[in-house]
């Protein structure tokens, strides 16, 4: 194997600049030939150091440029540890120019929008030289290491076409294996190795379907990209109320997104479809390697909600039956939450939503609950002990036992104060449990919201023993961002935190330290950034809340900043310690670009709570306390306060500016104002989808003709006579998550009564902005709006 040893990280060239170097590097030469320049030096000696380090801050703002242009850990990619522990493997994503329709699942190529800029890296743990293994060429997604270890298996359009490909060790070469496009509908999914190395396991575009087939949930993109060319006679789609109930037939069209179940042979190509038109969601083998179970989304919905329903199936591989064992049920994590046990003859399952039940199933579809007492919900995958005699699951701040073979459930250990996480695994799939002192043990990661904690957790008598802290992000995806390496003893993981971006990181062997592989963005780590406070206080209705604090770059106590703060209608506390504390993706909002310019950042929930039934009430309860709470910390300037919101965070932004004149600037990005007219929301699929947001995000009881005075009293284009804050509104028009009309709505309601906004519109953009120059031009506009109307006051 070749590594590049000047080639020690994951980096590369930015696209772009925010500014032309040149003139600076003129200015800075002016500077150092002048008298003034002796005269800094001088008054930089008899300061401080820290002083000195504060105004360089302050000078240093977070450059808009190179946060669009940072490379991340793709999302849902699983990191992958060799199996003998000596490389790590690990999808980087990098910006692109190019603007994806927001209702294409694929692009041309067939490959997932989500990973159309991708390249799979791997990096030498001995020694921490990485290497791009595929080249940053298009879309090269979910690396999967063989059994031996001697391969590597992911996915990639390098050639034009999606399909799929391996890495072999030995040799150092690329090839493309079988002839298929991978259809992968269920992000994280990954190449699934059969155990003898010889198969592998995947879902690929059903048999004769044109490549175009699926790339879209609706006939409009399908059409901007040449697939509707070809079309004749009627283009009608006709909607029967008598065919479906409720909110309709479904989140999804599971036939444009169905998937055939495939077996390749690694060695000649040969391609096994073992079914056909599924909506495949995850796959794996039996440990034996003598059946292979999936689930599948059905397409329909529990009754009354938007939680899809899944089937869980088993192929047995002699004969090559085909059976349903769990029918159309609410299997936890979009289906993922099943597990075999390590005899191969049962499976265990949970359910989502509310119960978090686990059952058991065994392979002639015999499903029984797992415990036979009351419990509390459980969460994550069933994992199995070493025996198959025990089923370990998380509850809160707990690990529970699960006997499988008289359904004893009881609590093995608790960790008070913290939330148990998850169990660490060997596998992205999180099936597998990483089973320590010959099965005696097991490590589990649990968090305060800010702090990370690695327990291990003996299995007999429940001891845990606290083996690592550190104040850092890393189980956001939890199932694919942390492995164990057995090789090794050691544990893989993606990690960030408020002040410095995500990398790869891997544990020593005895867990009690960490050390970084990856620095996938040096530019970012030279900037000082603001520091993270959590903040807690009591809302109007009495209830406790806690928001993320970030303090001005250089932050001076005794001094008062200008404040804005970002809402969203969430528990702020398990996402605040991110790099810029923004959990939504949205990196032209990064809230560090806003706190190296000098101002203080409230990362504030507003939890629309059920029990009032009113979302308006519930934003402003919990969010205006927070805002007094901070400038009674003598933090906060009183005449200078900014909010801003994307997605639910816009709706919870307008309704703020309706409520209340506090606010001297606004942004609201893509998302609803008007509750009666987002009801209308009708997707192709038949899908109520603006019904389903208001009786369940926006917590409205029932339909408008039953509480119609309910549905206006919380829509704030209702009362946009009553906003004084300038607004700034942003959407892109082919959002399908919050239809462009609901800022439309806005901005035309504003301009009829004369008060000030701006709308930048963006053609062709989703709920997200995707193009690199839009949000550019995004994140230049939200700087210059809170600059215009909150400006810091001159160091």
């Amino acid at each position: 194997m070749k590594f590049d040893t000047t080639e020690r990280t994951a980096t590369g060239t930015p696209l772009m600049a925010d500014r032309s170097l040149a003139p600076r590097i003129e200015s800075m030469k002016s500077l150092f030939m002048s008298p003034v320049f002796g005269l800094l030096v001088a008054i930089a000696s008899v300061f401080p150091a820290n002083a000195t380090e504060n105004a360089v801050a302050l000078q240093q703002p977070l450059d808009l440029a190179d946060v669009l242009n940072m490379r991340r850990i793709a999302w849902y990619a699983p990191v992958a540890p060799s199996p003998d522990g000596q490389l790590v493997a690990y999808v980087v994503s990098r910006p692109t120019e190019e603007v994806v329709p927001e209702g294409m699942m694929y692009v041309a190529s067939g490959a997932p929008r989500t990973y159309a800029a991708t390249a799979v890296w791997l990096t030498e743990v001995a020694t921490g030289k990485s290497r791009n293994l595929t080249g940053d060429q298009g879309a090269n997604w979910a690396a999967s290491w063989s059994p031996d270890g001697g391969m590597l298996a992911f996915l990639s359009d390098r050639d034009g076409t999606a399909g799929l490909w391996v890495w072999e060790r030995a040799s150092d070469s690329l090839r493309r294996i079988g002839d298929v496009v991978p259809r992968i509908i269920s992000l994280g999914t990954s190449p699934e190795w059969s155990p003898d190395g010889g198969r592998i396991l995947l879902g690929v575009l059903p048999e004769g379907a044109s490549l175009l087939a699926g790339v879209s949930s609706g006939n409009d993109q399908l059409a901007r990209m040449g697939g509707g060319s070809e079309r004749t006679g009627p283009t009608v789609r006709v909607f029967d109320s008598e065919q479906s109930a409720g909110y309709g037939t479904g989140t999804q069209n599971i036939g444009q997104l169905s998937s055939d179940v495939a077996l390749v042979d690694v060695a000649t190509g040969k391609v096994d479809r073992i079914a056909r038109g599924v909506s495949l969601q995850k796959a794996v083998f039996s440990p034996d390697g003598r059946h292979v179970a999936f689930s599948e989304s059905t397409g329909d919905n529990v009754p009354g909600t938007h939680i899809q329903r899944f089937s869980l199936k088993l192929f047995t591989l002699a004969g090559g039956r085909l059976q349903t064992l769990v029918s159309s049920d609410e299997l936890g994590h979009w289906g993922r939450d099943f597990s075999w046990s390590p005899d191969s003859r049962m499976l265990a399952y949970r359910l989502g939503h509310d119960s978090g039940e686990v059952y058991l199933t065994s392979l002639d579809g015999q499903s029984r609950p797992a415990a036979d007492a009351a419990h509390p919900p459980f969460s994550g995958v069933p994992a199995w002990g070493e025996t198959g005699e025990k089923l370990l699951l998380l509850s809160e701040d707990a690990v529970w036992g699960i006997s499988t073979t008289n359904g004893e459930a009881r609590q093995l250990a608790r960790i008070p104060g913290r939330k148990a996480q998850m169990l660490v695994p060997v596998d992205s799939h999180g099936d597998r449990l990483w089973l320590r002192d010959d099965g005696r043990s097991v490590v589990v990661v649990v968090s305060d919201g800010i702090r990370k904690e690695l327990h291990r957790v003996w299995l007999d008598g429940g001891e845990t023993e606290l083996l690592h802290e550190e104040r850092k992000d890393y189980t956001s995806l939890s199932r694919y961002n942390i492995v164990a390496s057995p090789a090794s003893g050691r544990i893989v993981f993606v990690a960030e935190d408020a002040q410095h971006p995500e990398d790869v990181w891997i544990s020593n062997s005895e867990l009690s330290d960490s050390t970084r592989l990856t620095e996938l963005n040096p530019k970012i780590s030279g900037v000082s950034m603001g520091a993270l406070r959590i903040v807690e206080w009591t809302g109007a209705d009495g209830l406790p809340y806690a928001g993320a604090l970030l303090l001005p770059s250089g932050y001076e106590p005794g001094r008062r900043y200008p404040l804005v703060t970002y809402v969203y209608p969430t528990e702020v506390v398990p996402d605040a310690n991110k790099f810029g504390s923004n959990h939504l993706g949205n990196e032209h909002f990064n809230l560090q670009l806003l706190a190296t310019r000098g101002y203080a950042v409230l990362y504030s929930g507003a939890t629309l709570r059920p029990a009032d039934k009113e979302a308006m009430k519930s934003v402003a309860n919990a969010v205006l306390p927070g805002i007094d709470h901070v400038i009674g910390l003598g933090i906060a300037d009183p005449q200078r306060l900014g909010v801003f919101g994307v997605s639910a965070g816009s709706y919870s932004t307008l309704s703020l500016i309706v409520q209340t004149t506090r606010f001297k600037a606004a942004m609201a990005q893509a998302g609803p104002g008007n509750l009666l007219s987002l009801y209308g929301d009708l997707r192709d699929s038949g899908y109520s989808h603006g019904a389903a947001l208001n009786e369940n995000t926006f917590q409205m009881p029932d339909h408008p003709w039953k509480d119609r005075d309910r549905y206006i009293r919380n829509s704030p284009w209702f009362f946009l006579d009553k906003v004084e804050t300038p607004l700034l509104l942003i959407h892109g028009t082919d959002d399908q998550a919050a239809i462009v009309n609901q800022s439309n709505e806005i901005f035309l309601g504003l301009r009829r009564l004369g008060k000030t906004a701006q709308y930048a519109r963006y053609a062709g953009e989703g709920h997200g902005l995707s193009s690199l120059q839009n949000r550019l031009d995004a994140g230049q506009r939200f700087l210059a709006w809170f600059d215009r109307y909150l400006k810091p006051e001159p160091n």
